[in-house]
């Protein structure tokens, strides 16, 4: 008997309006949480990658105006320093330098795979005409940024083109592990907003039910 009158009130209570109005309440509550979540993420990752483009295009511009001064394109012998320079700067960002000329050859390359080839690309070609460009891979995780060599004798002419590409892979890793905070935070967040909008509905509720007992006494 006990058991069967448990049933009763259990299906009573989930007839009741208590339950869709506290998914609405915690829907409503919910929600915003989330957008602002995924608006955060995507502003973090956003700006962290707009960060690594400024700072590999200002070391890039560096290494630009050492390899003008010192006349990198048309030298005879190649310039140790800036060539251990250039290393030093792929390997802090996990990437790849390579120095094209006017005739679309490679003269330098960090990884010492393409010297003496043809290096020909959209983002080259608008670099020898003034474009400077940025461009960032989302599917292979890089980032590739141009930036031109100017001749010594006349700065309006172009020598050669800087190529540098750069992992972006600890980038990703950082947005993962922000997401996974995040994500924690949703769900200690979920929760509590269940617990609270149970509470408030009950409290909201609780006039109607009182009238509704009056109704009860009255028939």
């Amino acid at each position: 008997l006990p058991k069967e009158k448990f049933m009763d009130r259990l299906r009573t209570y989930g007839m009741s309006i208590k339950v869709p109005l506290t998914g609405l309440v915690i829907a409503v509550a919910i929600l915003p949480l989330f957008l602002q979540a995924a608006v955060m993420l995507g502003s973090f990752n956003q700006g962290q990658l707009d960060a690594r483009t400024i700072e590999i295009q200002n070391q890039c511009v560096i290494l630009s105006n050492k390899m003008t001064r010192s006349g990198y394109m048309t030298a005879e012998k190649k310039n140790a320093t800036l060539d251990s320079q250039m290393q030093a700067i792929a390997d802090v960002y996990n990437g790849r330098i390579v120095i094209v000329n006017t005739n679309f050859r490679v003269v330098t390359d960090t990884f010492n795979l393409a010297t003496g080839k043809y290096y020909i690309s959209e983002e080259v070609i608008k670099c020898f005409k003034g474009e400077n460009s940025s461009h960032y891979n989302k599917d292979m995780q890089y980032l590739a940024q141009t930036i031109p060599v100017y001749d010594p004798a006349n700065e309006k002419n172009i020598n050669g083109v800087i190529v540098v590409t750069a992992s972006t892979e600890n980038i990703l890793s950082l947005t993962d592990k922000a997401m996974g905070k995040s994500n924690l935070f949703l769900v200690c967040m979920c929760l509590v907003l269940a617990v609270l909008a149970a509470a408030a509905v009950h409290i909201i509720m609780r006039p109607f039910k009182n009238l509704q007992m009056s109704f009860d006494r009255v028939a």
